[in-house]
């Protein structure tokens, strides 16, 4: 993938988290004027089944810090990840005394609470960020497991990490809400370890130049463009029905390719990355305002299209601000 395409595929991660986030509860979804409805069940909602981001975003990562790896000239290997706390910090020092204010003195909870937000060990106050500190520690132990993961044959890597990935998924489905949910630190290496095969899709996409692979093949193939967007519309199509999370690791890898493979106008594109260049504050600012703190609001513009373009528009320029706040705070860092 190219840098553009990069943000472009971030760009359409953090616009299907915001959509997932809006109409995956069915009892919100059900407030809305709904025009379209399959046996009672709002189509928006039916359509969030259908978006995976963090599969997206961890594809992604994998991908551009093994590309980083393979070129040797990871120079902001430490930095990217204080940039992204510093991110964090600054919302968190911006929405949480709001959030007190208006929701009441048990907001913040205990030390030990406050101490798990900090650190992103337990993100009540942002349930989204949830996988900040797994992604995190993976960003940075990612030297370390490339060096690993180049010792072995790529099949056996894949095969090894999707076991894993499946047994820990058991693990979690048979003991999360009963222990491990209540552990934070217990279930931070599980979590840690869940990511690793998702991560490894992005690692195998750069190794064995897929996009590049299938972008030759669909350049000799007849009705190309036609294929394609028959195709994604039956990926699309086919995750609605199998509500399943197994099938987020593959869906979003198809979804990477297929849709990197689609005509798609300049505007599309353009919007795009301008999503994905502000992605990361978008992800961690916008559940303040359809989750957090301004929920009713929110859902009291009742369509869901109209509840889009709003949530959109308020997280991307949410976002471009606190960008440029964070970056105002790092160069007086890096300046001392």
């Amino acid at each position: 993938m190219s840098k553009n395409e990069t943000q472009i595929i971030k760009g359409l991660a953090i616009f299907l988290m915001i959509f997932l986030h809006l109409f995956n509860n069915y009892d919100d979804t059900q407030s809305l004027v709904n025009f379209i409805s399959i046996n009672n069940n709002p189509l928006v909602h039916i359509l969030s089944r259908a978006a995976n981001p963090v599969s997206i975003f961890l594809i992604c990562g994998g991908y551009g810090l093994y590309s980083v790896y393979k070129w040797g000239n990871d120079k902001k290997h430490y930095k990217r990840i204080f940039r992204l706390y510093i991110t964090y910090w600054l919302i968190l020092l911006i929405f949480v005394p709001v959030a007190h204010f208006l929701v009441g003195n048990n907001y913040l909870g205990t030390i030990k609470n406050i101490i798990y937000n900090i650190t992103g060990l337990c993100t009540t106050w942002n349930p989204f960020a949830w996988f900040l500190l797994p992604y995190s520690l993976l960003s940075l132990s990612s030297k370390k497991l490339f060096f690993l993961m180049d010792k072995f044959k790529t099949k056996y890597v894949f095969i090894f990490l999707l076991f894993l990935s499946l047994s820990i998924g058991f693990i979690i489905s048979r003991y999360g809400e009963a222990y491990l949910f209540k552990n934070p630190i217990l279930y931070l290496p599980i979590l840690y370890l869940s990511l690793m095969f998702t991560f490894y899709i992005g690692v195998v996409f750069y190794k064995k130049n897929i996009l590049g692979v299938i972008k030759n093949y669909f350049s000799s193939v007849k009705y190309r463009q036609a294929i394609i967007l028959f195709s994604l519309l039956i990926l699309i199509c086919a995750r609605c029905i199998i509500n399943t999370s197994a099938l987020n690791d593959i869906y979003s890898f198809l979804l990477i390719v297929l849709f990197l493979n689609l005509y798609r106008p300049s505007f599309i594109d353009n919007f795009l990355m301008k999503l994905g260049n502000v992605s990361m504050e978008m992800w961690l600012v916008h559940s303040w305002y359809s989750y957090s703190i301004f929920k009713e609001d929110i859902y009291s513009l009742k369509y869901p299209l109209l509840l889009l373009i709003v949530m959109l528009a308020i997280s991307y320029y949410s976002g471009v601000l606190i960008k440029y706040l964070s970056n105002l705070i790092l160069n007086k860092i890096y300046e001392r």
